[in-house]
């Protein structure tokens, strides 16, 4: 049976908009250490707390040695997007669809896409 994928959230769960950017790459990269002493593999990807990232954040997390990094912006992957900035479906357990239903509906996500830009 194949691993499961283990991305880091950060070290800490704070607007990393807001954190200057030589703190920024050694807190990621201990939260990458970290989750590949704990878990016995390498982590590859991160996602910004709160979806807070900006351009200066995604090259830190670069400069920190993840390939890729995931948020909740509304949107497709297509072949184009750069790995920085893969998104993702919410799907929760307290509403809206199933996992299955999530990735096979693009009306759940058009419907997602309206009520993220709501929140925002």
């Amino acid at each position: 049976m194949p691993q499961a994928a283990l991305g880091s959230h950060s070290e800490w769960h704070r607007n990393l908009t807001t954190v200057e950017s030589d703190s920024l790459v050694a807190s990621l990269r201990r939260s990458r250490e970290t989750l590949r002493v704990l878990s016995g593999q390498e982590v590859h990807t991160v996602a910004a707390p709160g979806g807070r990232y900006d351009d200066r954040v995604l090259r830190d997390a670069g400069r920190a040695g993840f390939q890729a990094s995931f948020n909740s912006d509304p949107c497709y992957v297509r072949s184009d997007t750069s790995p920085y900035r893969i998104c993702r479906i919410e799907i929760r357990g307290d509403r809206g669809p199933s996992a299955l239903q999530a990735v096979q509906s693009t009306r759940f996500v058009a419907v997602q896409a309206t009520s993220w830009q709501m929140r925002r």
